[in-house]
C-alpha cells in the first residue's frame, strides 16, 4: 500500500482551505489527514502521527462552529450572529496557521513515508480491532457522553484502516453517524454556555439524557 495519492489529496485540499476556508476544506483537510494518520498507524511509522494530530486538532473549534451552523438551532438571530462572529475569527487564526513552514513540511514529509505491506497493516488493523472492542464494551455497558466520544474515534481509527485494506466499513460507518448525532448535541450544549445562554444549555444537556441511553438500545 502507498499513501502517494491521499498526500496529493491532502495538499489539494489544505490549498483551497488557505484561499477560504470554506466549511468543506476544512471538514476535508480533518478527515483526509485522518486517513493518512490510519495510513500511519498501519505501517508504525510513529513520527508524523503528532504532527498529522496537530494539525487536525487546530482546525477542530473551525470544524465545531461550521457544524454547529448547520444545525436547526442556528437559526437566523443572536446565537447564529455569535457563531458566524466567532467563526471568522477562528477561520483568520486558521488562516494563519496553515501559512506556516511546519505544514508545508509535513505534508513534503508525508510524500516520502515508505509503503506498507498489508502483512504488517493487518498485525496493525488486529490491534486497532482490539481496541476498538475494548471501547465498545466500556461505552455500552455504561453510556456516557465521553465514553461514547472516545468510542467514535476508535471506530473512526479502525474504519480508516480498513478503507486502506479495501475491506468493509459500511458497519463501522454507521456507528459513527448514531454516535456522532450524541457528540454533535454536546457540542451544542457546550457553544451555548460559552455564547452565555445556561438554559438553552440545559434543554440540550436533558435531550441527552435521553438520547445516550437510547443509543445502547439501538447498536
Amino acid at each position: 500500500m502507498r499513501v502517494d495519492e491521499r498526500v496529493e489529496e491532502l495538499r489539494r485540499w489544505l490549498a483551497v482551505a488557505r484561499d477560504g476556508l470554506s466549511p468543506e476544506a476544512v471538514h476535508e483537510v480533518r478527515v483526509t489527514g485522518r486517513r493518512v494518520r490510519a495510513f500511519l498507524m498501519l505501517g508504525g511509522h510513529h513520527v508524523l502521527v503528532d504532527d498529522l494530530r496537530w494539525l487536525v486538532g487546530s482546525l477542530g473549534r473551525l470544524r465545531d462552529l461550521d457544524v454547529a451552523l448547520e444545525l436547526p438551532v442556528a437559526a437566523p438571530g443572536p446565537f447564529q450572529a455569535w457563531l458566524v462572529a466567532e467563526r471568522s475569527a477562528e477561520a483568520e487564526e486558521a488562516a494563519r496557521l496553515l501559512a506556516r513552514p511546519r505544514v508545508e513540511a509535513l505534508v513534503m514529509a508525508l510524500g516520502r513515508v515508505p509503503r506498507v505491506s498489508k502483512r504488517r497493516a493487518h498485525r496493525a488493523l488486529a490491534r486497532l480491532d482490539a481496541n476498538l472492542i475494548e471501547a465498545q464494551e466500556t461505552a455500552w455497558r455504561d453510556v456516557t457522553i465521553d465514553r461514547l466520544h472516545e468510542l467514535r474515534k476508535a471506530v473512526r481509527r479502525t474504519r480508516y484502516a480498513l478503507e486502506w485494506l479495501g475491506e468493509d466499513e459500511s458497519a463501522l460507518q454507521r456507528t459513527q453517524a448514531l454516535v456522532g448525532e450524541a457528540c454533535d448535541l454536546k457540542l451544542l450544549e457546550r457553544l451555548l454556555l460559552e455564547f452565555g445562554h445556561p438554559a438553552a444549555a440545559r434543554c440540550v444537556e436533558r435531550a441527552l439524557e435521553v438520547v445516550v441511553p437510547a443509543l445502547a438500545a439501538m447498536r
